[in-house]
């Protein structure tokens, strides 16, 4: 059977990444179980939109993640 994934919404990623919101345990499960994508819009968005140098750790470590 195929492992159903899903594409993380830009809004949702910054939740996560926040720590709050939503969306915070359901990307971490997506993630853990390596069903979560990205497309190249996000990490295009979150890079501009991080500001400080933690933001832009922080986006760098998570856009390093890759699923199977």
């Amino acid at each position: 059977m195929a492992v159903a994934r899903v594409v993380l919404d830009t809004d949702v990623v910054i939740d996560f990444l926040r720590g709050h919101g939503p969306g915070v345990q359901g990307v971490r499960n997506l993630v853990g179980e390596g069903r979560a994508l990205g497309r190249a819009i996000t990490v295009y968005e979150l890079r501009e939109g991080a500001l400080t140098p933690d933001a832009q750790a922080a986006v760098g470590l998570f856009c390093k993640v890759r699923t199977p």
